[in-house]
């Protein structure tokens, strides 16, 4: 198994939270995770516990270490991605590999955060990859 991500939201806090990249962005996420207050005003993060990958690998009280990973990850973003900024996968790639484990992080020269759609060369290299697993 492996993973493959395209200009991910690892942090729903830092990433979406606080910089909502669409009015109903809030809304969105406290519909989803049942927030008691859906009107997505107020943050209720132990209704998010455990599903933030930034959070729920890191080692508690070492800053910046993750456990060890448990599959080969591999990310595709945008290096000027509007929605989601590249910090937070550079971040995640850099966790994984302290902690021994396998990331590649593809830094495409785009502003585009929808990457795959229709992207020959992104989807022919998409397939590649996981083929590695099989």
């Amino acid at each position: 198994m492996a993973k493959g991500l395209f200009s991910p939201v690892l942090d729903l806090y830092s990433q979406a939270w606080k910089h909502p990249w669409l009015p109903t962005t809030r809304q969105a996420i406290a519909n989803v995770f049942e927030f008691n207050d859906r009107s997505g005003k107020t943050w209720e993060s132990e209704k998010v516990a455990g599903w933030n990958p930034m959070l729920r690998n890191v080692t508690p009280g070492i800053k910046e270490t993750f456990k060890t990973y448990p599959v080969p990850v591999k990310i595709w973003h945008g290096i000027d991605d509007p929605i989601v900024q590249e910090k937070f996968s550079r971040d995640f790639q850099k966790y994984i590999l302290k902690s021994g484990g396998s990331c590649d992080l593809y830094e495409l020269d785009s502003r585009d955060h929808g990457l795959s759609c229709g992207n020959p060369i992104i989807n022919h290299e998409l397939v590649l990859y996981f083929r590695r697993f099989e």
